[in-house]
């Protein structure tokens, strides 16, 4: 009868929906397998020094893609991208990235940041490069303060290359 077949039909296609979000869930898990695993295969040479990936994972999400190898590069060469370090400097130096406490804490604060992430660092980054006229070599360089050691600075900047170079 026609009333059967339009219930037959109203069931198909409740079944259908429902294994459509069902692979939309599963898709939505896959996809975040996958981009996890490729950040994991970009940055695995850098990543091997901490026991925080997954917070890494989720910190640089609110960093903008350009910047996201530079960063990573900025503040590896801080902390080998450890959260909880205890820096040479003692207290005037903080977090992941190497961040001076005295100068920075109000500027990175005033703007949303927590001091010890990798956005702190991104913003004291940008910050530093727009007064170099986009000299990322300049900007690494002011961070750093470094005078004559440029070292660092050198270590930072072909790391960033080597990233980069990964896409």
């Amino acid at each position: 009868s026609l009333k059967d077949q339009v219930s037959y039909l109203k069931q198909e296609n409740r079944l259908l929906k429902e294994k459509s979000i069902s692979l939309k869930k599963e898709n939505s898990v896959l996809k975040k397998e996958l981009e996890k695993h490729l950040f994991e295969r970009k940055y695995h040479h850098i990543l091997k020094y901490t026991k925080e990936v997954d917070r890494i994972r989720e910190d640089i999400k609110f960093i903008p893609e350009d910047y996201r190898d530079k960063i990573l590069a900025l503040c590896w060469t801080e902390s080998h991208l450890k959260y909880n370090i205890s820096h040479p400097w003692g207290d005037t130096t903080t977090g992941i990235c190497g961040i001076k406490s005295r100068f920075w804490t109000d500027f990175v604060t005033k703007r949303g940041a927590e001091v010890n992430s990798l956005y702190a660092g991104y913003i004291i980054l940008k910050h530093l490069e727009d007064k170099a006229n986009g000299d990322f070599f300049q900007a690494v360089k002011k961070y750093k303060g470094a005078v004559k050691n440029l070292y660092p600075v050198y270590k930072a900047v072909n790391l960033y290359k080597s990233l980069a170079r990964k896409e």
